[in-house]
C-alpha cells in the first residue's frame, strides 16, 4: 500500500499497484535503482517538494483527462452494441476508471499547492 499525505489534507492510501501508477503518472520514481544488481526495489518513501506539486498535479490531471476522454469514446461505441445485453453493462459498472481513482489524489495535490506544502508518500504494509 502507498499512502500520500500533506499537512492540510487527510491521508490517502492506495493499493500498491494503483499507488505506483499514481506516482509514475505524477513523474515520481517509486523504485530505487541503486540496489547493486540493476534490480528495482520499492522506495520506502518519497516527497514531492512544494515547488514541484503544481507539475505533479498537471501531469496527473492530464492522465486523468485522457482516460476520461477515452472512456467516453469507449462508452459511445459500447452503447451501440449493448441493446438488450445486461452482462456487459454489469461488467462496465464493476470497473473503476482512472479518472475516478485519481480524483482524491488530485484534491490532495490541489490542497498542497494552495497551501504551498509538499506531498509525502510512503509504502506501508498491512501487518
Amino acid at each position: 500500500m502507498i499512502t500520500f499525505t500533506t499537512p492540510n489534507w487527510y491521508p490517502l492510501t492506495y493499493l500498491q499497484a494503483q499507488g505506483e501508477q499514481m506516482l509514475q503518472m505524477m513523474g515520481c520514481t517509486p523504485y530505487d535503482n541503486n540496489t547493486g544488481r540493476g534490480g528495482k526495489a520499492a522506495k520506502a518513501e518519497g516527497i514531492v517538494p512544494a515547488g514541484a506539486v503544481a507539475d505533479a498535479l498537471a501531469l496527473l490531471q492530464q492522465h486523468s483527462d485522457a482516460d476520461a476522454q477515452a472512456a467516453v469514446q469507449t462508452d459511445q461505441a459500447d452503447n451501440s452494441n449493448l441493446a438488450g445485453h445486461i452482462a456487459p453493462v454489469l461488467q462496465l459498472e464493476s470497473q473503476i476508471s482512472l479518472a475516478t481513482r485519481t480524483f482524491p489524489l488530485l484534491q490532495l495535490l490541489q490542497a498542497a499547492q494552495t497551501a504551498g506544502q509538499p506531498v509525502i508518500w510512503r509504502h506501508s504494509t498491512n501487518s
